[in-house]
């Protein structure tokens, strides 16, 4: 099993304020449990503030009215409610509470990852995933010349966006003629 995780943010490098996590299960078979969380970053949380850089702001005021919908979710939680909750959502695929998912899929094995890891290091706690585990959909879809759909549901919404992203993992596998 694998999992596909997709973060908005308010910035570019760990430490940066978390807008919303979307993550999906997915294998050979499709997309399976979903996993969704808008995050309220106007909440104190961790040791120090979480950053916000201004072309990253700036870049948000010029995408979708629904992919800012994001910002007035009424559901929004704290972002130390969110990766508790994305923690526990994780070991819940498992049976047993044993991890499943051996592999945590993001595009770009060097944005979502370390960004969710230094969350989960600022309140002193270790993320659901292993970081050897971090599998990189960009170079995937280079080989496979496989991209995801961002026609289908909001771009720049963390559940569509990881949603995509999945199915287009699944179909890079096909036509390199391998199994997930």
């Amino acid at each position: 099993m694998h999992v596909m995780l997709d973060l908005e943010t308010l910035g570019t490098k760990p430490g940066c304020a978390i807008v919303s996590i979307g993550a999906c299960v997915f294998d050979v078979d499709g997309v399976h449990d979903k996993f969704y969380r808008a995050i309220n970053v106007t909440k104190k949380f961790g040791l120090q503030p979480l950053a916000l850089d201004p072309g990253t702001v700036s870049w948000w005021m010029g995408q979708s009215p629904e992919a800012r919908a994001v910002f007035s979710d009424p559901e929004r939680v704290s972002t130390y409610d969110a990766i508790l909750d994305f923690k526990n959502w994780w070991i819940t695929q498992a049976p047993l509470n044993l991890h499943v998912a051996e592999f945590l899929w993001c595009h770009g094995a060097t944005f979502d990852a370390p960004i969710l890891e230094a969350v989960y290091n600022a309140i002193d706690d270790v993320p659901p995933f292993k970081f050897y585990n971090v599998r990189d959909t960009r170079t995937l879809y280079a080989l496979a010349d496989v991209y995801p759909d961002r026609a289908k549901g909001t771009h720049h919404n963390a559940l569509d966006d990881a949603v995509g992203q999945a199915e287009a993992v699944i179909k890079s596998y096909e036509v390199l003629g391998r199994s997930l």
